[in-house]
């Protein structure tokens, strides 16, 4: 069995979080708060464990256009598309 030099192996950690995590939304404060708190702790992370040749990032996907999504926006007095 061939061994490997586990300083060059590539490490990650990978945080899904939102785009709620960057910008304010009206009525989504305990969302956007718990998406901003994947965000920084993905961020302290990263610090942490640099030395260990450890990477996290976190991912910040919009939302899923869903019969759901659409009734909030209508509930918030927007679309989807703006």
């Amino acid at each position: 069995m061939e061994s490997v030099d586990e300083s060059s192996c590539h490490r990650r950690i990978i945080n899904a979080s939102s785009t709620a995590g960057l910008i304010g939304a009206a009525q989504h404060v305990l969302h956007g708060v718990s998406r901003g708190a994947v965000r920084l702790v993905s961020k302290h992370a990263a610090i942490e464990q640099a030395a260990n040749n450890i990477r996290a990032n976190s991912i910040h996907p919009t939302f899923t256009r869903s019969a759901t999504a659409d009734e909030a926006a209508i509930a918030a007095g927007t679309t989807l598309d703006e």
